[in-house]
């Protein structure tokens, strides 16, 4: 699974694993069809083949793994001129969040404490917060604004990220560190 011999988190490990389940599950799934179709040109008795296929037809369809672990986002452009919406679906397995507030301004003391467990005074929040900080709503205006196909030309829009359908088990990445470009 991992080969490169570096140092992964659980998260990764996660991903990693329902990949090669899922792989593994469609390579079963592709011999057992290959199986049937031979024995389907063998088979003379059609009622006894359409009884077979009534048995295994709970396999048809999604996955056990999809089913449990894959949900569906849906991101959503929508001019406000026009009230046009472009929609766009997203497969996911899991999603990440953020654990606290990102610092608006640059400071030095805190650019350099990278430590995955709270201290005393951080700004830390809740599962809640974190989730609706994923799925917000963004504001284009200005230098940003977005290209409307429908208005032909530049105006204010709203980006917004929300749940089309939840996995029964949904997997969280907590980012705990944040990129800084000053501070190398």
């Amino acid at each position: 699974m991992f080969e490169d011999n570096l140092q992964h988190d659980a998260q990764e490990f996660l991903c990693s694993l329902l990949v090669n389940l899922q792989e593994t599950e469609n390579e079963i799934k592709k011999k057992v069809e290959d199986t049937r179709k031979v024995y389907n040109r063998s088979l003379n008795d059609k009622n006894l083949w359409a009884k077979t296929l009534s048995c295994n037809n709970k396999s048809r369809g999604c996955s056990p793994l999809e089913e449990l672990f894959h949900g569906r986002l849906l991101h959503q452009t929508k001019c406000l001129t026009c009230e046009d919406a472009k929609r766009r679906f997203e497969n996911f397995q899991d999603i990440s969040v953020p654990v606290k507030k990102e610092p608006k301004v640059y400071d030095a003391k805190k650019a350099h404490t990278f430590s995955p467990t709270p201290k005393k005074g951080q700004d830390n929040e809740s599962l809640g917060w974190a989730l609706s900080q994923f799925a917000t709503v963004e504001h284009l205006s200005g230098d940003n604004k977005y290209f409307c196909e429908n208005c032909l030309t530049h105006t204010e829009a709203e980006i917004s990220t929300c749940f089309d359908k939840l996995p029964k088990i949904l997997t969280i990445h907590l980012k705990r560190f944040t990129a800084n470009s000053l501070s190398g």
